[in-house]
This record gives C-alpha cells, sequence and structure tokens, in this order.
C-alpha cells in the first residue's frame, strides 16, 4: 500500500514533495528500534539524522532514494527523460534498484562513518586527486637529436646522417653540401648523394700527386691509366702520377711562324726534332717533358730522344705519323738511358725498324707500329710496355726483344707481320728477354720458322687471354717454357689452362674481315653464341676495357671474349 503511495504517484504532484516525504520516512524509520538494528545503533541513528539533514538536500534523487531503502524504505523509480509515468517492469525496476542501492550504501557508510569519526571533510573526490596530478604534471616535446651548430656535426648522431641541423641529424645533403664534409673530415670533402666521399667527377679538387684521377665507381682518388686523364700533360704509368704543366712544349708544322717559334702553345716549334733540342739543354733534361705534335706527317732526318732523358710524345687531337729520311735509322729512335711515352702517335713506313729501343724504357701507348721495312719494334736491353696498339704488317716481324728487360703485352694487335721468307713473324723473346702477352690478339703473322711466337734462350714467357692464330694450320708457337692458359691457339709446344684450340680456317668463322689489321670478333656465329665467347678469365690488374673502349666482364673470374676485342654492346 505503501509502495503504491510512493511509487505510483503522480510526478507532477509528487515531484516537488518527494525530498520532504523521503526525509520524513527516513527519520521515522531511524527511529524504530528493529530498523536501527538493521542500519546501525540508536546513537549511529542520531549521528546520521545530523548528517543527513546537512546533506540531503544536495542529493540528487537517486540518491535520496538510496538513503530511503537504507531506512527500510522503497526508491522511487521515474522517468527523467519524459517527465511521465515509468512502464518499467516492477520486478526489473526493483532488481536494478536493490542492485544500485547496495552498491551506494556500502559506499556512503564507509564514506559518513569515516568523515564523522575523523571530523574531515566527505566531500573528497576522485576530481579533487586527479586535479593535483595534473597540476603538477608539465606537457614537453620530444628531446632535440642533438645541439651542433646547424650544418655541422655532432657526435650524438648516427655516421649516416652525422650533421645536426635544427636538433635534427642529417646527411651532407641536408647540411651545408661540400662544406659540412671539409668540417667532418677533410679526407672525404665532397658532398654526393647525400654521403661525403673524397671526390666526384666534378670535383676531384682533393685528388693529385700518385692518385690524380677520380673513379667514378667508387668516388675515389686513384692513378692515372691513360694519358687522357691528365689533360694537356702525359700519364706517368710507372706511379700513375700526371707530368708538370710547367714542362710542355708544343709542335704544329702548319702553324704560321713556327719557324720562328718558342715552342709555346702560342709559337709551337715546327718539328719534333726542335723539341728534342730544347729538352737536352742541361737545364731542361731533368725535367718529365710533354711533347704534343699537332696531327700530320712529320717526316724528318732523324727522331732521336736526348740520352737520359723523360718525354711523352702525344699526338694532338689525332694521330702524329713520324718518319725519317735517313736509310738506316728508324722512324724513332730512344738514346740511352731515357724514358718514353707514346700516345696517338703513328711509327711507319721507316727503311729499317718503326721503333728502336736501347737500354731505356719505353711505355708505347694508343699507338701503332706499322707498314715497316723491319721490325715494328726492336729493342734491346730495354723494358717495353705495349698497351691498346697495333702492330701490323711489318716485313721482318712485330716484335723482336732481345737481352734483359721485360716486354709486356696487353690489349694489342699483333698481326699479319712477317713473310714466308723472314725468321719469325708476330714477336720474337731472345737471350733472356721475359715475355708477357695478356688480351692480345695474333692473327695472320707468318714465317719461315715460326709465325706466332719464338722464343730462342729466352726467359719466362707468359700468355693469357689471348688469340694466337697464325697465317696456316701448323702450330704456330715455338716457346719451349711458355704457358699459354685462357686462350684461343693453334696449338705448339705450351703449359697452362683453359684453352681452346683452333685452326688457321677459324678465324674467318670467329672474326671478320680485317680492316686496317684489326681483328673484330663476332658475337655470333650461324646464328649462335660464338665458342669463344667464355674462353678468357679476367683478373685483377687486367684491363677493364678492350681496344676500342667497350667494357670487359671485369670481376674477378669472369669469363669473357679473348684476344683484343669484345663484341660492341
Amino acid at each position: 500500500m505503501e509502495r503504491d503511495a510512493v511509487g505510483r504517484a503522480d510526478h507532477s504532484k509528487v515531484g516537488a514533495a518527494v525530498p520532504t516525504v523521503a526525509m520524513i520516512a527516513l527519520i521515522s524509520r531511524v527511529g524504530n528500534t528493529a530498523r536501527a538494528r538493521t542500519c546501525g545503533s540508536a546513537t549511529d541513528i542520531l549521528e546520521r539524522n545530523v548528517m543527513i539533514r546537512t546533506t540531503l538536500v544536495s542529493l540528487s534523487l537517486p540518491l535520496c532514494a538510496l538513503l530511503v531503502a537504507c531506512a527500510g524504505g522503497t526508491p522511487m523509480v521515474t522517468d527523467s527523460a519524459t517527465g511521465t509515468e515509468s512502464d518499467t517492469d516492477d520486478t526489473t525496476t526493483d532488481s536494478t534498484a536493490t542492485t544500485a542501492t547496495t552498491t551506494m550504501t556500502t559506499t556512503m557508510t564507509t564514506t559518513m562513518t569515516s568523515g564523522m569519526t575523523e571530523g574531515s571533510s566527505t566531500s573528497t573526490s576522485t576530481t579533487d586527486a586527479t586535479s593535483d596530478t595534473d597540476t603538477t604534471t608539465e606537457t614537453t616535446g620530444e628531446p632535440p637529436d642533438c645541439a651542433a651548430q646547424d650544418g655541422q656535426p655532432d657526435d650524438a648522431c648516427d655516421p649516416s646522417t652525422p650533421f645536426c641541423v635544427a636538433g635534427e641529424c642529417v646527411d651532407c645533403a641536408g647540411a651545408n653540401g661540400d662544406s659540412s664534409c671539409e668540417a667532418l673530415d677533410g679526407a672525404s670533402p665532397v658532398c654526393s648523394g647525400g654521403a661525403c666521399v673524397e671526390c666526384t667527377a666534378n670535383n676531384s679538387a682533393a685528388c693529385g700527386g700518385t692518385t690524380p684521377v677520380c673513379d667514378d665507381a667508387s668516388n675515389s682518388c686513384v692513378g692515372c691509366s691513360a694519358h687522357a686523364q691528365c689533360g694537356d700533360v702525359a700519364c706517368n704509368f710507372a706511379d700513375g702520377s700526371c707530368f708538370s704543366t710547367d714542362y710542355v712544349i708544343w709542335v704544329d708544322k702548319t702553324a704560321e711562324d713556327c719557324n720562328v717559334g718558342d715552342g709555346s702553345m702560342e709559337a709551337p716549334f715546327c718539328t719534333v726534332a726542335e723539341a728534342f733540342a730544347k729538352i737536352s739543354e742541361p737545364d731542361n733534361l731533368p725535367a718529365a717533358w710533354t711533347v704534343r705534335v699537332r696531327v700530320g706527317t712529320y717526316i724528318e732526318p732523324e727522331h732521336l730522344t736526348p740520352p737520359g732523358s723523360t718525354i711523352a710524345l702525344l699526338g694532338d687531337n689525332g694521330n702524329a705519323i713520324l718518319r725519317s729520311t735517313i736509310d738506316g735509322t728508324s722512324g724513332l729512335t730512344t738514346g740511352d738511358n731515357s724514358t718514353l711515352y707514346t700516345g696517338n702517335i703513328v711509327l711507319s713506313l721507316a727503311h729499317t725498324n718503326g721503333l728502336k729501343c736501347s737500354t731505356s724504357t719505353v711505355y708505347f701507348a694508343d699507338s701503332q707500329l706499322r707498314n715497316n721495312s723491319q721490325n715494328g719494334l726492336e729493342s734491346i736491353d730495354c723494358n717495353t710496355y705495349i698497351k691498346g696498339s697495333l702492330i701490323s704488317q711489318n716485313q721482318k716481324g712485330g716484335v723482336a726483344s732481345y737481352g734483359a728487360g721485360i716486354t709486356h703485352i696487353d690489349n694489342t694487335y699483333v698481326t699479319a707481320n712477317g713473310n714466308l721468307v723472314s725468321e719469325f713473324g708476330g714477336i720474337r723473346s731472345a737471350q733472356g728477354n721475359e715475355l708477357q702477352v695478356v688480351f692480345s690478339t695474333l692473327i695472320g703473322n707468318d714465317g719461315g720458322q715460326v709465325a706466332s711466337v719464338q722464343c730462342i734462350d729466352g726467359g719466362a714467357a707468359d700468355i693469357r687471354n689471348s688469340v694466337v692464330i697464325g697465317r696456316t694450320n701448323n702450330p704456330s708457337v715455338d716457346c719451349m717454357d711458355a704457358v699459354i692458359s685462357y686462350s684461343v691457339v693453334d696449338g705448339g709446344d705450351q703449359q697452362g689452362d683453359g684453352n681452346f684450340l683452333a685452326m688457321g680456317s677459324d678465324v674467318k668463322l670467329w672474326f671478320e674481315d680485317p680492316v686496317g689489321g684489326i681483328f673484330r670478333v663476332k658475337a655470333l656465329v650461324d646464328d649462335l653464341p660464338s665458342p669463344i665467347a667464355a674462353v678468357a678469365m679476367w683478373m685483377a690488374g687486367d684491363v677493364p676495357s678492350d681496344y676500342d673502349g667497350d667494357p670487359r666482364q671485369a670481376s674477378e673470374g669472369a669469363m669473357d671474349f679473348p684476344g683484343a676485342d669484345v663484341p660492341s654492346p
């Protein structure tokens, strides 16, 4: 009956009176002895009454219902969203209210009892604790990666991003480029692709001395290997340095008033002989000179380098052809104890040898010895290095080396030398001379005794990655101690591994028709890959490109075409 009076009452009439009714019901029930056993002793009830009077006004309607339940009453259910009578099932409502009442009663009892016992405020809440925490906690950003000035290196940074910019570690591209690299390491002063390197093709200022050239692949300074890498001066193949620009002589027979020239670029000499004469002067002889000879044919009585001199004779903007007019003299002769470098020089139509070397050192590069009456080269007690050159159609043989010293032939054509009445055709090594032939092509040479390679009381002979095929089908190698390996060879006395046996008739199958003594290899034979495509084995120190400049398979152990040519890419 009581529940119907309170719980079912019209909300508009009861809503305002509920707090009063709840307080009266609570006070009367708290005074009841039987109910006091459930909610507490009489003393507790009196204390609670005082507390209730001071706090009940601020309680919300659900909290009032909780207090009523604690005193033995029944909470009122109200639809706060509509202000109308609740349609909730009584059973569900009572169950839900009872659960909430139990939880909240326990909380309130503990809080109120503690508050009255200790005499402290019961208004302490989670909100106060959170507020205190928020007050003492500061919000901070991420610490900077580094602290150095912008563009400067910082030890706190990773080696891949060693520079500091606005507190962040960056690479040289994100910093000050070359200047940042200079500050980091003077040995790697150039910024390339975000990394500090020694040099680039556009900035090789760090290169010099015996490493004057920047290698694009490694971005490091290396020694020169071609005259073109040194500008107007020559490359010293012995140590990788470039000749000094202070010692350059120019020769141009077509220049106006060259007969009164002084050898400068503006006033060149008319003849090579004039350049040699100037170098032979006592004050000039100790220097290493570059003689640049303009394109043309220089027919002079004699071309003799001064004894004890160091000269690089280079054709300028093309081949310079030298020829002597005196019977019995070679096209070019070295004075004793001299050093000669060549580049784009053609020694042709000499009455004897194209080049004669005596007790000297010759670096014959990118040049030609052809159509001379005797040998292309005759050396006596010389060290001779032939690279990227053509030795062809010399009547008595291509290269004849005698006595102490070494003859090293690399990336070179030795073709169509000698004849049926000459003693040898391609190469002769005798009287202790040491022979080395690498990535070279010996084809079509002929001789009454031996066509391709002849050794007479010679030193060691090593032929590797080459093509050795004589004009006839007979074995064209007569070199008792020769070691021939990874080469195409037509037989003869030899030792070594990886060789491919050939005959004279194979030349037409595997090579194009020769042009000016050059036999270029075919990539395909009868529409199939050439049978000699993987005969040669590249080793460290071998040339990375062929006679024409086409790249080889330049990695250790890579198999490639033998000889001076590979098919164009």
